[in-house]
Protein backbone atom coordinates (compact mmCIF):
# COMPACT_ATOMS: atom_id res chain seq x y z
CA UNK A 1 0.00 0.00 0.00
CA UNK A 2 1.47 3.36 -0.89
CA UNK A 3 1.92 6.10 1.71
CA UNK A 4 -0.91 8.29 0.32
CA UNK A 5 -3.44 5.48 0.77
CA UNK A 6 -2.06 4.66 4.23
CA UNK A 7 -2.37 8.33 5.20
CA UNK A 8 -5.92 8.48 3.88
CA UNK A 9 -6.83 5.28 5.79
CA UNK A 10 -5.36 6.67 9.01
CA UNK A 11 -7.19 9.96 8.49
CA UNK A 12 -10.51 8.22 7.87
CA UNK A 13 -10.01 6.02 10.94
CA UNK A 14 -9.26 9.08 13.09
CA UNK A 15 -12.32 10.90 11.71
CA UNK A 16 -14.55 7.86 12.35
CA UNK A 17 -13.23 7.56 15.91
CA UNK A 18 -13.91 11.26 16.51
CA UNK A 19 -17.43 11.01 15.13
CA UNK A 20 -18.19 7.87 17.19
CA UNK A 21 -16.80 9.44 20.37
CA UNK A 22 -18.79 12.63 19.78
CA UNK A 23 -21.99 10.61 19.21
CA UNK A 24 -21.43 8.55 22.36
CA UNK A 25 -20.87 11.67 24.45
CA UNK A 26 -24.04 13.30 23.04
CA UNK A 27 -26.03 10.11 23.79
CA UNK A 28 -25.40 10.42 27.53
CA UNK A 29 -28.61 11.21 29.41
CA UNK A 30 -28.20 13.94 32.04
CA UNK A 31 -30.98 12.60 34.27
CA UNK A 32 -30.57 9.41 36.26
CA UNK A 33 -33.22 6.72 36.30
CA UNK A 34 -35.05 5.65 39.45
CA UNK A 35 -34.92 2.11 40.81
CA UNK A 36 -37.25 2.11 43.80
CA UNK A 37 -35.78 4.53 46.35
CA UNK A 38 -32.39 4.52 44.60
CA UNK A 39 -31.25 6.85 41.83
CA UNK A 40 -29.05 5.04 39.28
CA UNK A 41 -26.04 6.41 37.40
CA UNK A 42 -24.76 3.95 34.77
CA UNK A 43 -23.60 3.66 31.17
CA UNK A 44 -26.50 3.86 28.73
CA UNK A 45 -27.63 1.64 25.89
CA UNK A 46 -25.56 3.34 23.15
CA UNK A 47 -22.37 2.58 25.12
CA UNK A 48 -23.37 -1.04 25.53
CA UNK A 49 -24.35 -1.31 21.87
CA UNK A 50 -20.95 0.12 20.92
CA UNK A 51 -19.26 -2.64 22.94
CA UNK A 52 -21.36 -5.33 21.27
CA UNK A 53 -20.49 -3.99 17.80
CA UNK A 54 -16.78 -3.97 18.65
CA UNK A 55 -17.09 -7.55 19.98
CA UNK A 56 -18.39 -8.52 16.52
CA UNK A 57 -15.45 -6.71 14.90
CA UNK A 58 -12.98 -8.57 17.15
CA UNK A 59 -14.66 -11.91 16.37
CA UNK A 60 -14.46 -11.14 12.64
CA UNK A 61 -10.83 -10.14 12.98
CA UNK A 62 -10.09 -13.43 14.77
CA UNK A 63 -11.66 -15.38 11.91
CA UNK A 64 -9.69 -13.33 9.37
CA UNK A 65 -6.48 -13.91 11.37
CA UNK A 66 -7.03 -17.66 11.09
CA UNK A 67 -6.83 -17.31 7.30
CA UNK A 68 -3.70 -15.15 7.34
CA UNK A 69 -0.53 -16.55 5.85
CA UNK A 70 1.56 -18.62 8.23
CA UNK A 71 4.13 -15.83 8.44
CA UNK A 72 1.51 -13.17 9.38
CA UNK A 73 -0.71 -15.35 11.58
CA UNK A 74 1.21 -14.72 14.84
CA UNK A 75 1.16 -10.95 14.30
CA UNK A 76 -2.53 -11.09 13.39
CA UNK A 77 -3.44 -13.12 16.48
CA UNK A 78 -1.38 -10.84 18.74
CA UNK A 79 -3.22 -7.84 17.28
CA UNK A 80 -6.58 -9.54 17.81
CA UNK A 81 -5.56 -10.44 21.38
CA UNK A 82 -4.77 -6.77 22.05
CA UNK A 83 -8.19 -5.71 20.78
CA UNK A 84 -9.78 -8.54 22.75
CA UNK A 85 -8.26 -7.22 26.00
CA UNK A 86 -9.32 -3.67 25.14
CA UNK A 87 -12.92 -4.59 24.42
CA UNK A 88 -13.03 -6.88 27.46
CA UNK A 89 -12.09 -3.94 29.68
CA UNK A 90 -14.73 -1.75 27.99
CA UNK A 91 -17.30 -4.53 28.41
CA UNK A 92 -16.56 -4.81 32.13
CA UNK A 93 -16.73 -1.02 32.53
CA UNK A 94 -19.88 -0.38 30.50
CA UNK A 95 -21.90 -3.39 31.68
CA UNK A 96 -20.80 -3.68 35.33
CA UNK A 97 -20.13 -0.18 36.68
CA UNK A 98 -22.97 1.67 38.39
CA UNK A 99 -23.48 4.14 41.17
CA UNK A 100 -26.76 4.11 43.04
CA UNK A 101 -27.54 6.77 45.59
CA UNK A 102 -30.21 7.58 48.12
CA UNK A 103 -30.61 9.82 51.14
CA UNK A 104 -27.83 7.94 52.97
CA UNK A 105 -25.08 8.01 50.32
CA UNK A 106 -23.54 6.22 47.34
CA UNK A 107 -23.68 2.49 46.64
CA UNK A 108 -20.92 1.74 44.13
CA UNK A 109 -20.60 -1.36 41.99
CA UNK A 110 -17.54 -2.04 39.85
CA UNK A 111 -15.53 -5.00 38.55
CA UNK A 112 -12.36 -3.05 39.37
CA UNK A 113 -12.81 -3.10 43.15
CA UNK A 114 -15.18 -4.35 45.82
CA UNK A 115 -18.64 -2.85 46.08
CA UNK A 116 -18.82 -0.02 48.59
CA UNK A 117 -21.22 2.17 50.46
CA UNK A 118 -20.01 5.77 50.78
CA UNK A 119 -22.03 7.95 53.16
CA UNK A 120 -22.50 11.55 52.02
CA UNK A 121 -20.56 12.65 55.11
CA UNK A 122 -17.49 10.66 53.97
CA UNK A 123 -17.12 12.67 50.74
CA UNK A 124 -14.43 15.29 51.28
CA UNK A 125 -14.04 16.87 47.84
CA UNK A 126 -14.60 16.73 44.09
CA UNK A 127 -12.19 17.38 41.25
CA UNK A 128 -12.28 16.85 37.50
CA UNK A 129 -9.52 15.10 35.55
CA UNK A 130 -9.37 16.52 32.02
CA UNK A 131 -6.92 13.82 30.94
CA UNK A 132 -9.16 10.93 32.03
CA UNK A 133 -12.50 12.70 31.50
CA UNK A 134 -13.96 11.87 34.90
CA UNK A 135 -14.91 13.45 38.17
CA UNK A 136 -13.11 12.10 41.20
CA UNK A 137 -14.86 12.11 44.57
CA UNK A 138 -12.38 12.01 47.44
CA UNK A 139 -13.53 10.34 50.63
CA UNK A 140 -12.27 9.93 54.13
CA UNK A 141 -11.06 6.34 54.39
CA UNK A 142 -13.09 4.88 51.50
CA UNK A 143 -10.85 5.64 48.54
CA UNK A 144 -11.92 7.56 45.46
CA UNK A 145 -15.10 7.27 43.43
CA UNK A 146 -14.56 7.98 39.74
CA UNK A 147 -17.46 9.22 37.63
CA UNK A 148 -16.80 9.21 33.87
CA UNK A 149 -18.48 11.79 31.66
CA UNK A 150 -20.07 8.94 29.67
CA UNK A 151 -22.20 7.85 32.64
CA UNK A 152 -25.89 8.53 32.07
CA UNK A 153 -27.42 10.29 35.04
CA UNK A 154 -24.15 11.95 36.02
CA UNK A 155 -25.73 15.40 36.00
CA UNK A 156 -28.35 14.23 38.52
CA UNK A 157 -25.62 13.05 40.87
CA UNK A 158 -23.62 16.25 40.44
CA UNK A 159 -26.76 18.27 41.22
CA UNK A 160 -27.30 16.17 44.34
CA UNK A 161 -23.71 16.81 45.41
CA UNK A 162 -24.12 20.56 44.77
CA UNK A 163 -27.31 20.59 46.88
CA UNK A 164 -25.23 19.06 49.69
CA UNK A 165 -22.80 21.97 49.55
CA UNK A 166 -20.06 20.61 47.29
CA UNK A 167 -18.45 22.83 44.69
CA UNK A 168 -18.65 21.09 41.31
CA UNK A 169 -15.69 21.81 39.03
CA UNK A 170 -16.37 22.55 35.38
CA UNK A 171 -15.84 19.55 33.10
CA UNK A 172 -13.81 20.16 29.98
CA UNK A 173 -14.68 17.31 27.58
CA UNK A 174 -12.09 16.49 24.94
CA UNK A 175 -14.75 16.00 22.23
CA UNK A 176 -17.86 18.02 21.58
Amino acid sequence: MNSAIQGLSAGLAAAAAGIATSYLLRSVRPDARQEGSLTVVEYGRPMKLFVLVVWLFVAGAAVAAAFASEHDRIIAFCTVAGFFLLILSLHLEFFHVSIRYDTDGLHTSSPWRRNRFVPWSAITGIRFSSALQWYVLSTSGLGHVRLHLYLSGLQSLLSELASRGFSIPVATPKHK
